[in-house]
């Protein structure tokens, strides 16, 4: 499989935008762009705010009265977002408390507060509004050119960062151009001036907008600089010199007067490029102590597994339409917690005042239980989760591995669970049989789809495993492989010890074993997952919180077997489409070649049908075709969907929205505008430093 520069564009969210695009190394004069053509919506100027109106949080003002930041008219940009209150206006102060898993050892946060921070620290140049629509951001205004191969951004003009430095399209071609050890992309990124940046194409990418909206594709260029190698020789050194202080603390002055960073110099070469590298990367995450940012609050002090602490960002360039700078709250806080009974501790003592983080439908009964214990009320919001089996069908396991791919064995397994009984014993009605697919009421959701083999029949299971040959039964009663071996697997799933996914899990198990299928269930840690599933040693996984995207464009993937989610069902051969198409430097022991004639080779090609469309609509009729070419082959064994996301949200906090979607890939809770947020009485919560 050959990559092209097209198909390198359009793999930008499977491996990341910093990965693929690059930048011309400085800027150019380009002629003004043409005006806005018809391909994809065109971002709207918000409404103004005057300068005379502008109100500041109280901490704020007092610092300005000290002299410590300027007027709050001098700190907003020209034209601040202005944006509508979810519900009502708010007031100033108080904190928020949240909670977050850190495991015993207290060895790092979890992949899920990792996202949640990024998204809540970061501002992408477009957003995400509530009804999913993009909305301006960073970007005040946008537009494709007639061909529909540039894309003009135009900057908010005198957004700063949060130590007050100017926000311009040098951070941009900065993160494009300078991200260690990856390739630019020539002149596909230009700079015009300060606060208008082109990217281009060689054909027309009408689709590409909605890339700018899933991440931050800048990095303060002021604060970094000093730390690259590219503009500074000293780089290596100072970065040795604060790796130095954060790890020997008081000991540091004796370590320099012993001629520590003299040592350190010496030994500086261009082998050193690689450590350089990975030192520098982590000054780049938005949690990192002192990086500055352009979200509403900033990290406070060090963060840890323990605690980490928000503070306002007194230069954020959001207000309210009555020009209130924006966050309405002083602090956010999250709190670690090792395990589940910890985590429920806090709710019922009332130490958290907005949760959706680390919890499922499962937790419901429970957190309702507690609701006057914790003066809390737990909502739910619609969610993209699914409770799924996963068949892999790339093992290399060569008995399990026929097994797996005979369609008719998926379409047995999936018969022969009982989703309804699954549904009313564990979740308490409150979920849906489903297969694995878009969410009732969304765009492209299929009834066909969705109900497809999910009907309990026992008979008929057991009729499509003997069809397919595997009707030969030992004395114990369990199914045999052509040669007399079992039929036996593995389930193997990082959940919670006692939650009802676990549970669900073992009863799943049960009813392959009443299919005369051997199977177990094991609970692995979330990391031992993650590298038996780099390995391939994994025979069938069990994904409780798999997510489909509700925006096409990101669950376009799922189809591929790599990419956004983890693709159990056929990660080998996911991984090999990612290698072969991408060029990037694989582990060969990691990927498998799928055999000629696979069925996921038709996937992959529909795929390339579709980014070769520039046509919205016949974009779209693409993905159905894609979509409905994969339900065929039941790839993934669906359970249970439509899964309610559970909300803790404490009784005196005001704007939360009901009905929001929760998908994690278009920020999860943060789609509440969390900068909105506010206590009807925010004395009452004030969160100590």
């Amino acid at each position: 499989m050959h990559i092209n520069r097209r198909t390198f564009a359009r793999l930008s969210l499977a491996s990341g935008l910093a990965a693929l695009l690059g930048a011309c190394r400085g800027k150019e004069e380009v002629p003004a762009p043409p005006a806005p053509p018809t391909l994809p919506v065109e971002a709207q100027p918000t409404g103004t705010v005057g300068p005379a109106r502008y109100q500041e949080a109280p901490m704020l003002a007092e610092q300005v009265a000290r002299g410590e930041l300027p007027p709050v008219a001098e700190r907003l940009p020209t034209k601040p977002l202005v944006l509508e209150p979810n519900a009502s206006l708010g007031q100033y102060g108080g904190g928020l408390r949240s909670a977050m898993y850190t495991g015993p050892a207290c060895l790092d946060v979890n992949v899920g507060i990792g996202m949640l921070l990024n998204f809540v620290l970061a501002r992408p140049l477009v957003a995400f509004g509530q009804d999913l629509a993009l909305r301006p951001s960073l970007a005040e205004s946008w537009e494709y050119d007639e061909s529909g191969t540039q894309l003009t951004f135009h900057l908010r003009q005198g957004v700063r960062w949060s130590d007050g430095a100017p926000f311009t399209t040098e951070d941009i071609l900065f993160f494009l151009n300078y991200y260690p050890q990856r390739p630019p992309a020539g002149d596909r990124v230009v700079a015009a001036d300060d606060h208008t940046i082109m990217f281009r194409w060689e054909q027309p990418e009408p689709q590409y907008l909605t890339n700018f909206a899933w991440s931050e594709q800048h990095w303060p260029a002021h604060a970094l600089k000093p730390y690259h190698i590219a503009f500074s020789e000293d780089a290596f050194l100072r970065l040795n010199q604060r790796s130095a202080k954060e790890r020997l603390g008081a000991d540091y002055d004796d370590w320099v007067a012993s001629g520590g960073l003299e040592r350190i110099a010496g030994s500086i070469g261009a082998a050193e490029e690689e450590r350089w590298a990975a030192m520098f990367l982590p000054l780049t995450a938005n949690r990192q102590p002192g990086r500055p940012v352009l979200g509403p609050w900033v990290v406070e002090g060090e963060p840890g597994c323990r605690r980490i602490a928000l503070r306002r960002n007194p230069y954020f360039w959001q207000v309210d339409p009555e020009g209130r700078q924006l966050p309405y709250l002083d602090r956010v806080v999250f709190d670690g917690v090792e395990d589940a009974t910890l985590f429920r501790a806090a709710l019922a003592n009332g130490e958290v005042d907005l949760q959706a983080l680390g919890m499922t439908a499962g937790d419901l009964p429970w957190l309702r239980d507690h609701e006057a214990d914790g003066d809390y009320r737990a909502r739910t919001l619609p969610s993209t989760w699914h409770l799924t089996l996963h068949l892999n069908l790339a093992t290399a396991d060569e008995l399990l591995r026929p097994f797996f791919n005979d369609l008719r064995v998926r379409q047995a397994v999936m018969l022969g669970i009982d989703r309804e009984r699954l549904n009313f014993e564990f979740y308490g009605g409150l979920c849906t049989a489903r297969q694995f697919s878009p969410l009732k009421g969304t765009r492209f959701y299929d009834e066909g789809i969705s109900q497809g083999y999910v009907a309990y029949d026992v008979d008929a299971a057991n009729a499509l495993l003997d069809e397919a040959g595997y009707g030969e039964r030992d004395s114990e009663g369990y199914r045999m492989h052509p040669n007399g071996e079992r039929v036996a697997f593995e389930i193997a799933g990082a959940t919670q010890g006692g939650s009802a996914e676990e549970a669900c899990a073992e009863e799943v198990a049960g009813y392959l074993r009443d299919l005369g299928l051997e199977c177990s269930y094991r609970r692995v840690p979330a990391g031992e997952m993650n590298n038996m599933l780099a390995r391939n040693g994994i025979q069938a996984a069990w994904m409780p919180d798999y997510s489909f995207p509700v925006l096409p464009t990101r669950a376009a993937y799922t189809f591929l077997g790599f990419g956004i989610n983890q693709q159990p069902w056929a990660a080998a051969y996911g991984y090999y489409w990612y290698i072969t198409n991408t060029g990037a430097s694989g582990r060969p022991d990691q990927m498998i070649e799928p055999p000629a004639g696979h069925w996921i080779w038709d996937l992959w090609r529909m795929y390339d049908e579709m980014g070769e469309e520039t046509d919205v609509e016949k974009w779209e009729e693409g993905f159905r075709r894609l979509m409905g070419a994969w339900a065929e082959q039941v790839p993934v064994i669906g359970i249970l969907g439509e899964m309610p996301q559970p909300v803790v949200v404490h009784n005196d906090l005001r704007n939360y929205v009901d009905e929001l979607p929760y998908d994690e890939q278009v920020g999860g809770i943060t789609l509440q505008n969390l900068q909105q947020l506010y206590w009807e009485h925010p004395e009452r919560h004030v969160v100590e430093e």
